[in-house]
């Protein structure tokens, strides 16, 4: 079987993370094959929007993998699943599964939490997942009290640095009933790193595919 991640920006520790998550889930035998198109991010953050130019370059992407035998497609990058959503009818033709990354913790946000809090670094990163999170909640039928965070002050500090900036972003004090929705993963495994924040919980299952990726291909 041969399963094709589709990337933005990457790091070998996203790299490593998902392909054991993969390998794991399916087997230590999994082809997994890696495009990359970091200029498809720079462009929609850069305008605050997806371009159709930044879009059909993310599309062909998935495209290329569907030609070179890709039998599934996973969307590393949260800013690009509102351009997942309209290529999932043609994927489905082709009979190739297709998800975006930031569907399984949007998926687990709604069953675990009563509030959900956002945290992005950029606004077209939550507008995405925002319409995601709207998604889910359809078709779970679980509507949840929401609010957006955009981080600010992020970049270079330490792990505690960034834990004690985390907080300071979204807010000190104890609210067990909201999860925190972290749209990057070098953010999780600093999180990790930094051990539990008191008071916040947070959605850190970003490297297990959505079960209904792995039910359509195990």
């Amino acid at each position: 079987m041969k399963t094709a991640l589709i990337y933005t920006a990457k790091t070998e520790e996203l790299k490593e993370s998902l392909e054991k998550s993969i390998r794991d889930a399916f087997g230590q035998n999994t082809e997994i094959a890696g495009y990359q198109d970091l200029s498809v991010l720079q462009e929609t953050v850069k305008n605050g929007f997806i371009t159709k130019e930044a879009g059909s370059r993310y599309g062909a992407l998935c495209i290329k993998a569907v030609t070179e035998g890709a039998e599934a497609i996973l969307s590393t990058c949260c800013v690009m699943g509102d351009d997942v959503e309209p290529l999932k009818c043609f994927m489905q033709y082709l009979g190739v599964p297709f998800y975006s990354v930031d569907e399984s913790f949007c998926r687990h946000a709604l069953l675990e939490s009563e509030k959900i809090c956002l945290l992005a670094t950029a606004g077209v990163a939550a507008f995405s997942v925002g319409h995601t999170i709207e998604r889910y909640e359809r078709i779970l039928g679980q509507s949840r009290e929401k609010r957006v965070v955009i981080a600010q002050g992020t970049a270079g500090l330490s792990s505690d640095d960034f834990a004690r900036k985390l907080i300071e972003n979204i807010g000190a004090g104890s609210d067990p009933s909201e999860g925190v929705i972290l749209p990057s993963h070098p953010w999780l495994s600093r999180v990790h790193i930094s051990g539990n924040i008191p008071g916040k919980k947070f959605i850190l299952r970003l490297t297990i595919p959505h079960p209904d990726f792995i039910c359509c291909i195990a």
